[in-house]
């Protein structure tokens, strides 16, 4: 089972019932936008670059039920095996996917790296480099 995580912010965003549905939540402290990371180690300055990805690329109208279904699809992961990719990259030089549960997929830690963000459906072939190699992780394109 891989582990779900929900950002921080949209907890207490999805808590609010009064919320507006056009307008992402705040960020928090710790993700502010041009945070010094100087000195900071790789590791906090990866954490710190996917978390800010995923807070823009889900969307502020997600619902408790969308959210509930991400977590089955992470939760229906092997963890030793599997992982939980996004089939449009969240981030890209061509395309931004969303953070979505339309947009995840469970691949295996191999097809994952192999796609790593290079390929989505129906991408052009002189962008993607996987698909001119003959890898066909979705089937014939």
């Amino acid at each position: 089972m891989t582990r779900f995580r929900m950002p921080p912010s949209w907890i207490e965003h999805m808590k609010d019932k009064t919320r507006d549905l056009t307008k992402r939540p705040p960020r928090r402290p710790w993700l502010a936008l041009g945070k010094d990371m100087t000195g900071q180690p790789q590791s906090v300055k990866r954490s710190y670059a996917y978390w800010g990805q995923i807070h823009l690329a889900t969307p502020p109208w997600m619902t408790e039920e969308m959210w509930a279904e991400m977590k089955e699809i992470y939760e229906s992961a092997d963890s030793k095996l599997e992982e939980v990719d996004h089939v449009v990259p969240l981030k890209n030089k061509y395309v931004c996917g969303l953070n979505v549960p339309w947009n995840l997929e469970v691949l295996t830690i191999q097809e994952n790296q192999k796609k790593s963000n290079h390929h989505w459906p129906n991408c052009p072939g002189h962008l993607c480099p996987i698909q001119n190699a003959n890898y066909e992780l979705f089937g014939e394109m």
